[in-house]
């Protein structure tokens, strides 16, 4: 579980460094927001495990799995977005 942790805490700035360098006037504004989603996601999500906690692995198995369903819709919709929004070429 340690080498997981620290490859994810070597991984996620190196990929966050990679896609603000282009917006480097806005970078600490993108990176403070990207963070306080992150933890505000936590928060809410910690707190609905509490709520509906049983004693089981149950609730968080479905707090999992929710998460992860709106992850996979947040997805699916940027890329519809990106593919709706990509300047065609006229050839």
């Amino acid at each position: 579980m340690l080498l997981v942790m620290v490859s994810v805490g070597m991984a996620i700035p190196a990929c966050q460094l990679a896609v603000l360098q282009p917006y480097g006037a806005q970078a600490g504004s993108a990176t403070g927001l990207f963070f306080f989603v992150q933890i505000l996601i936590t928060a809410v999500c910690g707190a609905l495990l509490a709520a509906i906690s049983d004693g089981s692995a149950r609730p968080m198995v479905w707090v999992t799995a929710g998460a992860s369903a709106a992850f996979a819709v947040v997805v699916s919709a940027t890329r519809r977005h990106a593919a709706c929004a990509a300047p065609t070429s006229r050839s």
